[in-house]
């Protein structure tokens, strides 16, 4: 009980591709593209990242939206 939890990262047990994302969560704040045709839709205002590859089991990572830059954007480096 004195820790907090500061991130929940979910695999769901369905492929999700890139078009699913946006069908459930709408167009990305921003859009990172990075090697091996991976894509990280950015949803700052949800503190949400979806991490997706063709053919892979997509990752989705949430945060409060207050630490989503520190958390999730800072990591992936400048744009």
């Amino acid at each position: 009980r004195a820790m907090r939890m500061v991130g929940l990262s979910y695999v769901p047990a369905l492929t999700l591709a890139e078009p699913d994302v946006r069908q459930r969560f709408g167009p990305p704040r921003e859009l990172r593209r990075l090697p091996g045709d991976v894509q990280v839709l950015l949803y700052p205002d949800r503190g949400l990242a979806a991490t997706v590859k063709p053919g892979s089991r997509a990752v989705l990572q949430y945060v409060a939206p207050r630490e989503f830059e520190a958390r999730l954007r800072a990591p992936l480096g400048a744009p």
